[in-house]
């Protein structure tokens, strides 16, 4: 950390401005101080993820002075001993590691003896067991840890312990300095070069950011060159992990932002010198990017589609601090107004980030753009990166998904949708738990859990999306992608290691096939139409997930039919109807009506079924249409959600062609008429009519 940058940090602790982030600085300073948790040579960590509810998957509450017991905040279950215990023990140091960069950062802006002596203290702790510290850790697919039960969360713990040595370092002696370097930073460093990983993660980017800190901080080049250079060192990972446009490759904006944090950390320590990543262009451009992308998917209420493994629904907010970050190195006027709006309405700038790289906001009186609701009201289409967002004037959304495959972290839902009212869910993606909790491999992480269609009913294979077209017109948005199984190809082959273990899809169900989807959005309703082209006799399953009710009349019969190749308790209350033609459902979500009118091109029946929602201690209802495609080698499916006028709205298709189709929609104050033409790689759709 250079001087310049503990300068700022002491000129805007003493600036109005910033202080609620002094207050708050102060207050997790005094918290670190009052840790009685001491390190001792035993120390062994387990997994975080295993600190949660095996029944409800909330985090347990952690608890400073019950080390053995473990509390659901939810639905009160106490938990004891293992795994929950060594868990406890990783969540301790993790949380401990974290209050040491506050505390550091207090004692750089206002010194205090006792503060550091404390500081100090925990630091030589470490130094003075780590190399004693057992390799241990038999989580899934993670390479091990000493502390910590995997390498990922070992790379987190020191990256934060020396970033905070790095605002003390000149308040240390010269032999405390030596006992630091060569008994925590050195031997740590050479442990994580150890178990570095062979492909592009986000694990790969936080250890290789780790060990280019460390190499830095012990002024060893070697080291450091270890952590940047080379196949899968922290430059390739940023090179061939961003996507086009600024996407984390993974596909989810949680895990986005969480490979952006160590990149930014060792961006900050290694300024002003000759490793500062300004001087590697193809590195600043793409962090730049990364905090330019998701700004574009930002939805009506501020939040980001829950995509892939993303265990909780995030918005700007939970990521603002970054951008003070983002405000201060590349000196952008919209990152200005990003943060000034996102604090004008009460937020306190209080972050870390806010003292070490804040500026006083300009805002000039009278004006106030509102650059947040810009933003998730503006209609984006990212054919690099994988995405599209359609977004109405009254804040209904949807998001496609068409993008690469993404890895370990992935879903298997090319062409999945995602579609809500502001912050309200109607049939969202529904991310995933923690990934101890069961609900996490037996039902989020397949392609039956989400709005998407499966073959068989098995997972998709891994497989790159197209985006076919996309545009804005007078009367709404629209995009239309595909995706094709043929020989299992696609982009991050090569650079991801999956194992069999995480590969649950069947090639064979798929090989061959092509599914097209082309999505559109108006003022007045939702039109999904999905053409699957495959063998004569593949099953066809169209899943929608609702967050409300299906009205069920006494047409539907209880059934026993297997859905999908998941367990089918994950299925409950299961029914069934038969429906050919036109037909319409109806049902409600946060108590406003939809009707769901549906048509197909070859017989179909209808199922419903009670599935896992997130958290899964509740349910969605699941609306699944199942087809066979017959001689003609495809089968179209259409269907159209209109909403606010129960019982009042009608759909007639009419077939033009074999790749053509008229759609008429009727609701209860409008009637809409459209040309759909799917001519081999092209896909056009017009508004022919429309009244008022």
């Amino acid at each position: 950390m250079n001087d310049s940058r503990k300068a700022r940090a002491r000129s805007n602790a003493r600036l109005d401005e910033f202080k609620h982030a002094i207050q708050r600085l102060r207050v997790e300073a005094q918290e670190a101080l009052l840790i009685q948790h001491r390190i001792s040579k035993n120390e062994k960590g387990n997994w975080g993820h295993y600190y949660h509810c095996r029944h409800d998957g909330h985090a347990l509450s952690f608890d400073w002075s019950r080390p053995k017991e473990h509390r659901c905040p939810h639905c009160g279950a106490r938990w004891t001993g293992e795994p929950f215990d060594s868990a406890w023990t990783a969540l301790a140091h993790s949380k401990r590691g974290h209050s040491m960069q506050a505390l550091a950062v207090a004692l750089a802006v206002e010194p205090k003896l006792e503060a550091l002596s404390y500081l100090k203290s925990v630091l030589l702790d470490y130094s003075r067991y780590y190399s004693g510290f057992q390799i241990h850790g038999d989580i899934p697919y993670n390479g091990p840890g000493k502390l910590f039960a995997q390498t990922l969360d070992e790379s987190h713990w020191i990256m934060d312990l020396a970033f905070a040595y790095q605002w003390v370092s000149d308040q240390f002696e010269p032999e405390e300095r030596e006992i630091v370097m060569e008994g925590l930073f050195r031997p740590c460093a050479e442990f994580l070069i150890a178990y570095k990983e062979h492909q592009i993660h986000n694990h790969a980017v936080l250890i290789t950011s780790a060990i280019a800190m460390l190499g830095f901080i012990l002024g060893d080049a070697n080291i450091q060159r270890a952590g940047l250079e080379g196949e899968y060192g922290l430059y390739d990972q940023i090179v061939r992990g961003v996507l086009p446009e600024g996407f984390w490759y993974e596909g989810a904006f949680t895990y986005h932002y969480y490979a952006m944090g160590p990149i930014i950390q060792y961006a900050l320590t290694v300024e002003g010198s000759d490793w500062d990543i300004r001087g590697i262009p193809a590195v600043n451009a793409a962090l730049k990017q990364m905090f330019e992308f998701p700004l574009r998917f930002l939805l009506p209420g501020g939040m980001f589609p829950s995509l892939n493994d993303a265990s909780k629904v995030v918005g700007i907010e939970s990521y603002i601090h970054l951008y003070e970050f983002a405000g201060d190195w590349y000196g952008e006027e919209a990152y200005q107004g990003l943060l000034a709006e996102a604090y004008s309405g009460g937020r306190k700038r209080d972050s870390l980030y806010t003292l070490i790289c804040g500026w006083p906001l300009e805002r000039e009186p009278g004006v106030e753009r509102e650059w947040i609701r810009e933003l998730a009201f503006e209609w984006h289409s990212s054919e690099g990166s994988g995405l599209t967002k359609l977004v109405n004037r009254q804040g209904h959304h949807v998001t496609v998904k068409h993008s690469p495959f993404g890895g370990e972290h992935d879903h298997m839902d090319r062409l999945g949708i995602s579609y809500g009212w502001g912050n309200t869910p109607v049939m969202i993606d529904p991310g995933t738990v923690a990934y101890a909790v069961p609900a996490h491999y037996d039902w989020f992480k397949h392609t039956y859990s989400h709005n998407a269609v499966s073959l068989n009913g098995a997972d998709q294979p891994p497989a790159d999306c197209r985006l076919i077209a996309s545009g804005e017109e007078h009367w709404g948005q629209w995009a239309a992608s595909s995706v094709r199984w043929n020989g299992g190809d696609y982009r991050m082959k090569g650079s991801l290691i999956l194992p069999e273990e995480m590969c649950p899809w069947d090639e064979s169900a798929y090989d061959g096939s092509e599914l097209t989807r082309m999505v559109a959005l108006t003022e007045h309703m939702l039109l999904d139409l999905i053409k699957v082209s495959a063998r004569e006799e593949t099953e066809v399953d169209i899943h929608y997930h609702i967050s409300g009710e299906i009205k069920l009349t006494e047409k539907w019969e209880k059934t026993d039919d297997r859905l999908s190749l998941l367990r089918q308790d994950l299925f409950r209350d299961k029914r069934k109807r038969p429906s050919t033609g036109t037909d319409c459902v109806s049902w409600t979500a946060s108590g406003h009506p939809v009707d769901q009118h549906c048509w197909s091109s070859e017989a179909c029946t209808l199922y419903a079924a009670r599935t896992p929602d997130n958290p899964p201690d509740r349910d969605r209802h699941s609306f699944i249409q199942r087809l066979k495609v017959g001689a003609a080698g495809e089968v179209w499916v259409m269907n159209v959600f209109i909403a606010g006028c129960p019982g009042s709205s009608a759909l007639s298709v009419m077939r033009l062609s074999d790749q053509s189709f008229e759609i008429t929609i009727i609701g209860e104050s409008f009637e809409q008429r459209f040309v759909v033409q799917c001519l081999g790689d092209q896909v056009e759709l017009h508004l022919m009519e429309s009244s008022p």
